[in-house]
């Protein structure tokens, strides 16, 4: 998935993420380029929200988990 399918993913579902994954969609949006490159925990740690909530915003989106929205 391109950078841009993932932006616009995010946009067309904002209005349905519960509180949290809002703040990990606005973090996912401020640096998409270097999700690609920080693991999850490390992701999870710098938004200040559990590693099964990052992930759980990854399945919201249609991934498997956080492996596969990397990609």
């Amino acid at each position: 998935m391109r950078e841009t399918d993932i932006i616009e993913l995010i946009k067309e579902k904002y209005n349905s993420f519960t509180r949290l994954q809002k703040v990990v969609a606005h973090y996912v949006l401020e640096k998409t380029d270097s999700i690609v490159f920080s693991s999850l925990d490390r992701v999870a740690s710098e938004i200040g929200v559990s590693t099964t909530t990052v992930i759980r915003f990854a399945r919201c989106l249609g991934f498997a988990g956080y492996s596969e929205m990397q990609e």
